[in-house]
């Protein structure tokens, strides 16, 4: 079983641009921008959204560097 960071990993490497975009639509439909989305993701999938946000220069708050 793949852990979520893994999962999604593979996913942003398969199309980093299709996930990125159903992200964004996830976050919309429930109220939040994509950085607001990535903090929540960020307990589950650390390394997933490390990854994203270097890529995409996006900067969350999280416990790690508040």
């Amino acid at each position: 079983m793949l852990s979520p960071s893994v999962f999604l990993g593979q996913m942003y490497e398969a199309d980093s641009e299709l996930l990125v975009e159903k992200l964004s639509e996830q976050a919309k439909a429930i109220g939040l921008d994509l950085p607001g989305l990535l903090r929540g993701l960020f307990k589950n999938a650390p390394q997933f959204v490390g990854q994203l946000c270097e890529d995409r220069e996006i900067e969350i708050e999280t416990a790690k560097n508040v």
